[in-house]
């Protein structure tokens, strides 16, 4: 079983860079700003014959009179009490500060195995604070930049001191987590919408666990948060997005890198499934976001979230199917599954029907049978004359790929 190793420490002091750099590849959400991580994120990491899951977290910070805070500080110390190494990431370029004391304090009352990691040490201000940063009792710090990627070999053979390279690559109690894994074979399905409309609930319905935030207050989630589950004997890859507002409502840097965010894990997904709030209106944003998601070649379900709250199922459900049928003329039979992401009602038809939809849109047709429905297409309806009163003949059909199902006709004209 792998090990999980977490990275700790106040915020702004470069956990996320350091969780990108080790994982490879950008995934969390990078800003200057402290407090833009908010939820867990996971990854796997392989170094040699040493492969570990890392957590990345939010930094601790004062959760007075803050509820977020402190469901962000309940989500970090849960994930303390699961991991068997700390990674405590202190910032080179100010030493150590009393919010890294108060941090420590915690972190030592659940965790035993403490490497002290010192960021940012590409000039030379870190040995100014080298008093301070020994005096926190953890021996020698392991010096590195996570932005530029030096010192990550002291950092691996840090990693490999504290673990017991026994065939079980055991550590403490090793208690079991998801990691982020992209499969190529494994459905991705993306969750999508605007603030507020339960994305988060429902991908914490799925997953089994609290891995996202949730409030009444729009725009908690920021990062995309992708985790492989088992759902119902089902296996694939869950991705819980921002909420996507309007263009010109969006002004603050941090939302636009998570809309960002959103769109490209829109571009990443299988499947896209578009959450929308049964007791709202459909919005004009709804409909971009679904011509978005269309664009990009994504198979589309709609989620018709909070249908426990409503009273008169048959009219709502009437208004959602003709708003639909106008503004989305382009897409014939959309699903639309009314669910409530909070109770679990129907969430598994909507799994169900994902898988199903996933088959088709997967599925490669014989080129004998894609050849005799265009010769029957053609009998029925041939193809205009040209302006020169010839007519374009349509030759041979074939399927070059799925998922998305593309095709490709060979024509000629009959003047040859």
């Amino acid at each position: 079983m792998l090990i999980n190793i977490i990275i700790v420490g106040r915020p702004n002091v470069g956990k996320s860079t350091l969780f990108n750099r080790l994982v490879g590849r950008r995934v969390a959400l990078v800003h200057d700003r402290p407090g833009v991580t908010r939820d867990l994120r996971e990854g796997l990491v392989n170094v040699d014959d040493l492969s570990f899951k890392l957590i990345d977290t939010a930094g601790f910070e004062d959760v007075k009179h803050n509820f977020l805070n402190n469901e962000i500080l309940e989500k970090t110390i849960s994930s303390l009490n699961i991991s068997d190494i700390a990674l405590f990431l202190i910032d080179g370029r100010i030493g150590v500060t009393s919010l890294d004391i108060e941090c420590l304090h915690i972190i030592r009352k659940i965790q035993k195995k403490i490497l002290l990691v010192v960021n940012k040490c590409e000039g030379e201000h870190f040995q100014n604070y080298l008093d301070d940063i020994y005096s926190l009792g953890l021996g020698d710090p392991i010096l590195i930049s996570a932005e530029h990627g030096r010192g990550l070999d002291e950092l691996f053979d840090s990693i490999k001191g504290l673990v017991d390279l026994s065939p079980n690559h055991k550590l403490g109690h090793n208690k079991s987590i998801s990691y982020d894994h992209s499969g190529e074979n494994k459905l991705k399905l993306t969750i999508v919408g605007r603030p507020n409309t339960g994305k988060s609930t429902l991908f914490n319905y799925i997953v089994g666990s609290d891995r996202s935030l949730t409030g009444d207050k729009p725009g908690i989630t920021r990062d995309a948060i992708s985790t492989e589950i088992l759902f119902n004997g089902k296996s694939f890859n869950l991705i819980d997005t921002a909420g996507l507002r309007k263009k010109a409502r969006v002004v603050d840097v941090v939302e636009k890198l998570a809309a960002m965010d959103t769109i490209k894990a829109i571009h990443m997904s299988d499947l896209v499934v578009l959450m929308l709030d049964a007791q709202q209106n459909i919005d004009k944003q709804d409909l971009i976001i679904a011509s978005n998601v269309i664009s990009e070649g994504k198979a589309l379900i709609i989620a018709l979230n909070k249908w426990d709250l409503i009273n008169n199922h048959e009219e709502t459900i009437k208004k959602v199917k003709d708003r639909l049928e106008v503004s989305l003329s382009q897409i014939k039979k959309l699903e639309i599954i009314a669910i409530s992401s909070k109770s679990g009602l129907k969430v598994d038809r909507l799994i169900n029907k994902v898988f199903d939809i996933y088959n088709l849109w997967s599925r490669r047709i014989e080129t004998s049978k894609l050849n005799k429905w265009l010769e029957e297409t053609i009998s029925a309806n041939p193809p205009p004359l040209s302006s020169r009163k010839t007519r374009i003949k349509l030759r041979f059909i074939t399927q070059v790929k799925s998922k998305l199902p593309s095709f490709v006709i060979f024509t000629s004209s009959s003047s040859e």
